[in-house]
């Protein structure tokens, strides 16, 4: 999949897990997530000093409205990852052909992979989220309900069910 800088915003999508920031906060999370998007997904270091810079903030006001943002991240790796790929889904998702598909419905059936549900609706989660650098190959996708797919979001599946289990969820 080629790069485009240009970066695609479902502000629906944004506005709904950034309201409660508030104008500093939001624009700092908006330079942060142009960082993101511009640096191939790959994560933002986690130093203060870089991340001042790329909120255009003192450090001292980056400190103090760090949590707020980061929020909307997650820690993972000494990196940190824009917390709702959503807000990009359709930029972010590659196609998947036909004969990956029927592979996939071939080796999982219409059965949730997480759950077991029948009933579906059924999506193609990937095991190894996209955003972590999982492919959209056969081996790596899995048939799963809207809900566990869109309550997974970009979480490894056994961090995903073992709080799941734990009532967290």
């Amino acid at each position: 999949m080629a790069f485009n800088s240009s970066m695609p915003m479902f502000w629906g999508d944004y506005l709904s897990v950034s309201g409660a920031l508030t104008t500093e906060e939001s624009g700092a999370c908006l330079h942060l997530m142009g960082h993101y998007w511009y640096g191939k997904m790959l994560g933002i270091p986690d130093d203060d000093r870089i991340l001042a810079r790329i909120t255009k903030l003192p450090l001292r006001r980056w400190k103090a409205i760090k949590p707020a943002v980061m929020g909307l991240f997650v820690a993972r790796d000494g990196a940190w990852y824009f917390r709702f790929p959503a807000v990009w889904r359709e930029a972010l998702r590659p196609y998947i052909g036909v004969e990956i598909r029927r592979a996939v419905l071939k080796r999982d059936g219409h059965v949730c992979q997480y759950c077991g549900d029948t009933d579906g609706p059924f999506e193609f989660d990937h095991y190894i989220p996209f955003s972590r650098g999982g492919q959209t190959t056969v081996e790596n996708l899995r048939i799963a309900c809207a809900t566990c797919n869109r309550d997974k979001w970009d979480v490894m599946p056994e961090d995903w069910l073992a709080v799941r289990k734990d009532g967290d969820i």
